[in-house]
């Protein structure tokens, strides 16, 4: 996790949440020790000037279009009644803080996965609040980066919205390799948390429910730098949820695409897709769309196993 200076002078890219007239004890949740994790991570949090190709030799965007996408994420925060003097955060960015520092910090999710937080541009507009990165040293096939939309909410019609989005991406259909973007989920704004690589991604989005209970108890946990967070449960119910919505969607991109019968849960995803490869060929980019879920998958599956 590295921390970041904001060289790009311009009112829409004010934080805030970076005030420094408040003190961190008033700050966010008011646990003055994860207050001092949060005020961490936000500091890490890309900034969208960043971005800019004027100001930066590593931007990618024109400064025109960051101020323009600036401006709409100033639109959406004033059309929801969004604070900017607001400095208690959320719930669900509590859980947020709590997943990151526990896939940054205690490994939760192994050791070569890094965690970054995204711009409000890409939590409001693409609804990706958080990513992970796996980085294989030994063979880059196997590497990939996974959004996340991560929520406290137990209500089972908000819950099916944010899935329903996640359908609605894999209905798109993929007549070429050009199509494959469609059928993911954009981080316009992202940069790699140890080499602060900047590019634009379209990448799987999990939803991540967690329990805000857990979150609070962790929160304290956390705080006291309590090691065997390393090992808690609520690791191995991340694991569980991600392995099951990355197969989730590959049932749905599999029978959307190849006319069969569902595959039997015990065989491993590499072997029957292995059986249908030329029906997979027939569409191209589809084996492309493919490896964005049995990739990470295939990493989760072993990872439940160890």
């Amino acid at each position: 996790m590295k921390h970041h200076t904001n060289k790009f002078e311009d009112n829409f890219f004010n934080n805030r949440l970076t005030q420094a007239t408040i003190k961190a004890s008033e700050r966010y949740t008011g646990n003055h020790e994860f207050d001092k994790i949060v005020e961490e991570w936000h500091k890490s949090t890309p900034k969208m000037g960043q971005f800019s190709i004027e100001e930066n030799k590593d931007g990618i965007y024109p400064k025109q279009e960051i101020i323009q996408d600036a401006k709409w994420v100033k639109n959406f925060e004033a059309k929801n009644n969004f604070q900017e003097t607001q400095i208690k955060i959320s719930e669900a960015t509590a859980a947020e803080i709590v997943f990151l520092d526990g896939v940054y910090s205690y490994e939760w999710l192994g050791e070569n996965i890094s965690a970054g937080s995204t711009t409000r541009y890409d939590d409001y507009k693409n609804g990706i609040d958080s990513f992970i990165t796996y980085d294989d040293p030994d063979n880059s096939d196997n590497s990939f980066v996974i959004g996340f939309d991560i929520t406290t909410s137990t209500d089972r019609e908000t819950l099916g919205r944010k899935m329903d989005k996640n359908v609605d991406k894999l209905d798109n259909i993929i007549t070429s390799q050009n199509d494959v973007n469609k059928s993911l989920h954009q981080i316009k704004y992202f940069e790699h948390p140890e080499t602060l690589e900047k590019k634009q991604l379209f990448v799987p989005r999990i939803i991540l429910q967690m329990n805000i209970n857990d979150i609070k108890e962790l929160m304290d946990r956390f705080a006291k730098k309590d090691h065997d967070i390393t090992n808690d449960s609520i690791k191995f119910d991340i694991i569980n949820q991600i392995a099951q919505q990355l197969d989730i969607a590959l049932k749905i991109i599999t029978e959307k695409y190849i006319k069969t019968e569902p595959k039997d849960p015990k065989m491993p995803w590499q072997n029957f897709l292995q059986q249908y490869k030329d029906e997979i060929n027939k569409f191209p980019g589809l084996n492309i769309l493919i490896k964005k879920y049995t990739t990470p998958l295939e990493y989760f599956e072993k990872l439940k196993n160890t």
